[in-house]
This record gives C-alpha cells, sequence and structure tokens, in this order.
C-alpha cells in the first residue's frame, strides 16, 4: 500500500510554505520539478503526494547539488 504525504507534510518536512510548495510543482531552484500530487485537493481536501516520488525527487535534488559542488 502506498503512503501519502499532505501538502503540510511536505511544508514541514522541507520547512517552506504552501505557497513555495506550488511553485516547485512548476520549477524549483534545481531544475527538477517537484512531483504532481497523487491526489489532486478538491473540496477543501488537501493535495496529497506519494512518499516516494517526494523522496526520489529529494534524492535527485541532492545528486545534482552534489554535482554542482564539484564543478
Amino acid at each position: 500500500m502506498d503512503k501519502y504525504l499532505t501538502s503540510n507534510n511536505v511544508c514541514e518536512m522541507f520547512h517552506i510554505t504552501k505557497r513555495t510548495l506550488n511553485r516547485w510543482e512548476i520549477n524549483t531552484p534545481w531544475g527538477i520539478p517537484f512531483p504532481a500530487p497523487a491526489l489532486s485537493s478538491e473540496g477543501g481536501t488537501m493535495k496529497r503526494y506519494l512518499a516516494t516520488d517526494v523522496m526520489k525527487w529529494e534524492e535527485e535534488c541532492q545528486q545534482k547539488k552534489q554535482l554542482k559542488k564539484a564543478i
């Protein structure tokens, strides 16, 4: 069974606001867009992201940051 993270969970993980999270879905400072929500918000419910997608994205960003430092 897949584990989901709410937009609040994601914001807490990365110490960002929901506005920043919305911007990250379009573009991030690392050039890798944040994963799209697995379940979008409808009628006041929060967006839900697959935890595996978020972790994979975080790893990709870390790798990209390390490559930039090495250059």
